[in-house]
């Protein structure tokens, strides 16, 4: 089996609300949403957290070739 990994460590923070609308906005997008648009009356009971990393691993195992 191949696979790819990395791993973040650190602590995690809540947005403020004027970081939130702005992140939110980025992870639509991401995943195919260029113009989606929130309900604003909901926005102040969304919590949106960020990963400050402060370490970052990674590992990678890649087939070996069989030679019969």
């Amino acid at each position: 089996m191949e696979y790819e990994s990395v791993i973040g460590q650190g602590r995690v923070e809540m947005l403020s609300d004027d970081e939130k609308c702005n992140a939110l906005y980025i992870l639509m997008k991401h995943y195919g949403q260029e113009e989606f648009s929130f309900n604003k009356a909901v926005m102040p009971r969304t919590k949106v957290f960020k990963l400050v990393v402060e370490k970052v691993t990674g590992k990678i195992r890649l087939k070996k070739n069989d030679k019969h």
